[in-house]
């Protein structure tokens, strides 16, 4: 008999003030649902939900209050419970997965947010890059000066070892799952040489030489560097589709550097014979600037600690190109110099690929390993231009044909190889 009271009691306070409120005086026992109108405590018994500002460890009493539900467990915020789970304009962040609200964590050491945070609405990422690089198109570049002549030396031989950098990571989230993503990367110090021993007359330029020179004599040894790197600059915007895919388009900045110099000696006969060299310098500078669009993908996961992503990244960028060479000969005593200079704003393209393992150390922090291809096309190298300029008018007399310099977008590498890093959310 109590029971029953106590039900009566229950639903008398639940129905009448929303009745009276609403102004519905045409409220009836029969508008409830047959399972309530059957057994009174069904509501109370069901929908057992228990209002409390305790009830969460994490709420030191200036959040909104939590509603503890008896048949899950779970804590939600009151307000959340009345809501949209993602409104059209989200003012707060809530994490992707839950509603708990960024100020829960306040109070906390920021070691315990990272360590202990499910979800949160920073996301840093720090990686170190280990890189390689492509060699150059093809290009003669010397050949032997006897008999056929065959090539000894090309471009496309100068392979240069892994460079490293540091690549910085930074994201927000809103309660949508979306972000904004700022990201800067560097690899430098791509180093590639190539010599060809001593030997008196055995070499010359291959055709069509190095900046309209014609070379004194056969040519007693000579030597290739070339050096490079990259860096680079973007912010994106991240939209989420699902719980496993990411769209993303932003701005991206690439600069692309990469110099070579070539040095040869030979001997000029009489009596005494008289030494001299050559030195050809050019440096380029590839500033790429443009939008993207991509993708951001989990591959796999099995709902463990680890979890395979990958990303896909491509767009058109405008090229400010720019370009300098310098000749410096020396028959005598001291170097005679001619230098010339050419800059040009072609149309680039910039692709890129990663594959990465992910494995969770704790909530908030995991490491990560994997693979990044880069690939930058149309832009301005230094053996793409060896053969368009002539700086051979002003180092002798008499006067050659002008100086004159060109720039050719013609150039293309691909930048590939490992990331390791960690990742923390708080």
């Amino acid at each position: 008999m109590n029971r029953t009271l106590h039900g009566v009691v229950v639903l008398t306070f639940l129905i009448l003030p929303g009745a009276v409120l609403a102004g519905d005086s045409s409220f009836e026992a029969t508008d409830l649902p047959p399972s309530v109108l059957a057994n009174p405590l069904a509501l109370s018994n069901e929908t057992d939900l228990a209002f409390s500002e305790s009830a969460d460890p994490n709420n030191f009493g200036d959040s909104e209050p939590t509603i503890a539900d008896s048949a899950t467990g779970l804590l939600v915020d009151a307000a959340d419970m009345f809501s949209q789970p993602c409104p059209d304009h989200c003012s707060h962040c809530r994490g992707s997965k839950n509603s708990s609200r960024c100020n829960r964590e306040r109070g906390r050491g920021l070691v315990n947010r990272i360590r202990d945070k499910e979800q949160a609405c920073w996301t840093g990422r720090v990686d170190a890059l280990l890189l390689w690089r492509n060699a150059p198109y093809s290009r003669p570049l010397f050949n032997e000066a006897a008999g056929a002549g065959a090539t000894v030396m090309n471009a496309n031989q100068l392979n240069s070892p892994p460079a490293a950098g540091p690549r910085f990571s930074l994201f927000r989230t809103n309660s949508c799952g979306d972000s904004i993503e700022v990201n800067y990367f560097r690899a430098f110090n791509f180093d590639a040489n190539r010599s060809l021993p001593y030997a008196p007359g055995a070499y010359t330029l291959s055709p069509p030489g190095i900046y309209g020179v014609i070379p004194v004599g056969p040519l007693d040894q000579a030597t290739v560097n070339l050096g490079s790197a990259v860096q680079g600059v973007e912010v994106n915007g991240r939209v989420r589709y699902g719980e496993s895919v990411e769209f993303l388009t932003g701005f991206r900045w690439i600069e692309w550097r990469e110099s070579m110099t070539i040095t040869d000696s030979y001997t000029i006969g009489g009596q005494p014979p008289i030494p001299g060299g050559d030195i050809y310098t050019t440096n380029t500078i590839n500033d790429l600037y443009g939008v993207q669009i991509g993708v951001d993908s989990n591959l796999w996961d099995r709902g463990g600690r680890f979890r395979v992503e990958g990303l896909v990244k491509a767009g058109a960028y405008i090229n400010v190109a720019s370009q300098n060479s310098t000749w410096q000969y020396d028959p005598t005593n001291p170097f005679a110099k001619a230098s010339v200079a050419a800059n040009s704003t072609p149309a680039a393209f910039v692709g890129e690929v990663g594959l990465t393992g992910v494995y969770a150390l704790t909530k908030s922090i995991d490491f990560r390993f994997g693979y990044m291809g880069l690939w930058l096309e149309s832009i301005v190298q230094p053996t793409n231009i060896l053969s368009i300029q002539n700086l051979s008018g002003g180092a002798v007399t008499p006067p050659l044909p002008a100086i004159t310099g060109d720039i050719a977008a013609t150039g293309g590498v691909v930048l590939q190889g490992l990331t390791l890093g960690l990742e923390g959310r708080w």
